[in-house]
């Protein structure tokens, strides 16, 4: 059910990021056409606003199993 302030899953959305810094919304349209900008847009907000030594993107059409991963992670250090 929407409301005058948005939508309830933006509401949400609202409530998340006020309490845990974690999500980042870029001005991108969306589409497959627009893929090489967000993914620009996201690695220039990444380089200005963290000092973390790797970084992760993940899509939510991707299958993502975290421990072969780690045990990269362990076996290189950052770069």
């Amino acid at each position: 059910e929407a409301s005058p302030g948005g939508s309830r899953d933006e509401l949400r959305m609202r409530r998340e990021v006020e309490e845990h810094r974690d999500i980042v919304f870029l001005e991108a349209s969306e589409g497959y056409r627009m893929n090489s900008r967000k993914g620009l847009l996201f690695l220039r907000w990444i380089a200005m606003h963290s000092e973390a030594e790797f970084l992760l993107k993940v899509d939510d059409d991707v299958y993502f199993r975290p421990a072969p991963l780690l045990e990269q992670m362990r076996e290189r250090p950052p770069a």
